[in-house]
């Protein structure tokens, strides 16, 4: 019989992003307490350097500051409130570092995935940099570097052999493209979930290969059945599906 965790992983999108704004230590908490297998959560670089947990390009949506992640150094960043957007019970939720959400997230049962957001500042030496932090902190072997850019994973493949990759891959043509590349870093893909419902073909095509396919963003119960009938071991989820409905449960039991 399959390992529960392995055949049925539940991964919180940016955290328990549903109920908490998303990429803060807070949805990471909350991540841990509902009963989450994993974590995925979105890295950039400040303007000085600085690996941050962060989606959005720009600053805009997410905290009251405007202007490009990129081009804006750690000191103006780190005591923004990246909470309030969400609910006013945040306010008090900052842009964490990498560093940060690492240590917090430590207790999470299986693995973390890293979507690293491209951007020419990417160097190799930063590269090297942000694998050391993660070998430093023990959790190389615990994590997948994430991209829908595969040259960028090459980058980081050539920097460590054992860093574990994760091909994130939106189309048909950009599925198959990257299997053989999978196949051969020994890595995973983690597909769109209407792509995959849409081609179930794609899902066992990896596995005749003997590659994990995932689905993202997947926050049906219903969907993810038919995700687990096609052969997808995890679904990347906002509301951690059947996990949270017995957290809620638990939860209004104690309230």
């Amino acid at each position: 019989m399959n390992d529960p965790i392995e055949a049925y992983e539940i991964i919180a999108h940016r955290g328990f992003s549903a109920i908490a704004p998303e990429n803060t230590l807070a949805a990471f908490d909350l991540a841990l307490d509902a009963g989450a297998d994993s974590i995925e959560l979105d890295v950039r670089l400040s303007g000085d350097g600085v690996p941050i947990v962060i989606h959005d390009e720009t600053l805009d949506r997410t905290t009251p500051m405007r202007g490009n992640v990129s081009e804006t150094p750690w000191r103006q960043l780190r005591d923004l409130d990246a909470g309030s957007w969400f609910d006013e019970e945040f306010a008090e939720e900052r842009i964490p570092t990498l560093a940060e959400a690492l240590d917090a997230i430590w207790d999470i049962p299986n693995a973390l995935y890293l979507d690293i957001k491209p951007h020419p500042m990417w160097t190799d030496e930063r590269i090297e940099k942000l694998l050391r932090l993660l070998g430093e902190r023990g959790w190389l072997d615990r994590c997948y570097i994430c991209s829908f850019d595969p040259a960028l994973l090459e980058r980081f493949r050539a920097e460590s052999t054992e860093v574990r990759l994760c091909y994130l891959v939106a189309t048909e043509e950009a599925f198959e493209a990257c299997l053989p590349l999978a196949s051969e870093k020994k890595a995973i893909v983690s597909g769109l979930a209407s792509l995959l419902l849409e081609e179930p073909g794609l899902v066992g095509d990896a596995k005749a290969r003997n590659i994990k396919v995932l689905a993202w963003v997947v926050d049906d119960l219903e969907i993810w059945e038919q995700l687990k009938q096609l052969g997808v071991r995890g679904v990347v989820t906002n509301t951690l599906c059947d996990r949270a409905l017995d957290w809620f449960e638990d939860e209004e039991m104690m309230g």
